[in-house]
């Protein structure tokens, strides 16, 4: 969210250091969720698939950068909310 309100405001966010910092947090989550997640399961490829996404329209921006980052959300939503089901189905038991 910051990302998006920065880029809005100043077209020439993304050759700042804030920019360099916030990209290298992007980098560090993206490696976070690559060791966490399971790689088969179908939901994590294609969050993987969307934080690339993320990545490549931050250091090349373009129109379709909000477009982009909701797709990232959305398909984190989705993968946390699975997992929220895995782990209520596996107390109950």
């Amino acid at each position: 969210m910051e990302l998006q309100l920065s880029c809005m405001r100043d077209i020439t966010f993304m050759q700042s250091e804030r920019a360099l910092s916030l990209l290298n947090r992007v980098y560090a989550g993206r490696a976070t969720m690559r060791l966490m997640l399971d790689p088969k399961h179908e939901s994590t490829l294609l969050l993987h698939g969307a934080i690339d996404g993320v990545l490549v329209h931050m250091i090349v921006p373009s129109d379709e950068f909000d477009d982009v980052l909701n797709s990232f959300e959305r398909r984190a939503r989705e993968v946390l909310e699975d997992a929220w089901t895995d782990i209520r189905q596996e107390l109950s038991r």
